[in-house]
């Protein structure tokens, strides 16, 4: 565990963690969504210049029934302010009493049917997220939305079964979900390998990054969950460095990488994919009539 890490251990606050399979609940339906899904619309240009990008960024630092979190309002308000500076044409923020489970559902499903099969959709949560045994059935993970009342989470929580059905019905090309929450790496090796005969960025693809695996604690630090601070500085560094693009691969790599040597393995980000493809993040640059409005 690095230094930086040593001196405010103490002052981290271990973000509530959840086992859930959504990949393994998402594989089967994505990937046949994947293989059978109508190719109508335009092609985006090569390297992830989508037609169209939309972005639902949730956050929530006080439940009704659930403990208090510190720092994941700011960072889905910082996760939405990196995607509008990367030039999205659509982005979504709901913190605190606004992420309601009635307003997270109805604004997904809004971005869902606003889309292509050339877009990039984008969905990122921070919060609670708790996994319920539902009698002798397998174990189901769910987002906690600000009112879902303690005990009650099966009713009133966001079931990863819901996400599953929004993600085999999304028409856009590529998808990516980024989950500053718990989440159980177990179900994730069905959705890691790609799938045969697709090959390259542009391909349809479904990618889901997490902030840790099963029984990982998913620490706070300096304003920010860890994973979400990594994801931050990835993406922004994109800028900084003049790079202009990221995959969803290349993210997955450096914040799997950083998350887990900082904390000592205490925390590891869990990545998974169905589909061939890839997200390419790019950072788009303004075109002529912005960059004349803006030096007006």
């Amino acid at each position: 565990m690095n230094e930086r890490l040593k001196t405010s251990y103490s002052k981290m606050q271990a973000r509530t963690l959840f086992t859930v399979c959504l990949f393994s609940l998402v594989a089967q339906g994505a990937q046949a969504w994947l293989f059978n899904r109508s190719e109508t619309g335009s092609t985006p240009e090569a390297h992830g210049r989508y037609r169209q990008r939309v972005a639902v960024c949730v956050g929530i630092n006080r439940y009704e029934s659930h403990p208090k979190l510190n720092c994941a309002e700011n960072d889905a308000a910082e996760m939405a302010r990196v995607f509008r500076d990367f030039g999205f044409d659509d982005v979504t923020l709901l913190l605190g009493s606004d992420a309601t489970r009635e307003t997270i559902l109805n604004t997904l499903h809004r971005a869902k049917d606003g889309l292509s099969s050339s877009d990039l959709f984008v969905f990122y949560f921070a919060g609670h997220g708790m996994t319920v045994r539902q009698g002798s059935a397998d174990l189901m993970g769910y987002l906690l939305p600000v009112n879902c009342r303690a005990k009650n989470e099966a009713d009133d929580g966001i079931s990863m079964g819901i996400l599953k059905e929004l993600t085999d019905s999304l028409p856009s090309r590529h998808s990516l979900f980024l989950m500053d929450a718990c989440y159980s790496g177990y179900g994730l090796s069905k959705g890691v390998a790609r799938a045969a005969g697709f090959e390259g960025n542009n391909d349809p693809c479904v990618q889901i990054l997490t902030a840790g695996g099963e029984l990982d604690r998913a620490f706070e630090s300096n304003g920010h969950g860890l994973f979400t601070g990594h994801l931050l500085d990835s993406l922004e560094g994109i800028a900084r460095k003049g790079k202009g693009a990221i995959t969803g691969t290349e993210l997955a790599k450096i914040v799997k990488q950083k998350v887990s040597s900082e904390t000592g393995g205490w925390q590891t980000p869990q990545f998974g994919t169905a589909g061939g493809g890839d997200v390419v993040l790019v950072k788009r640059r303004p075109v002529l009539a912005d960059q004349v409005a803006m030096a007006r």
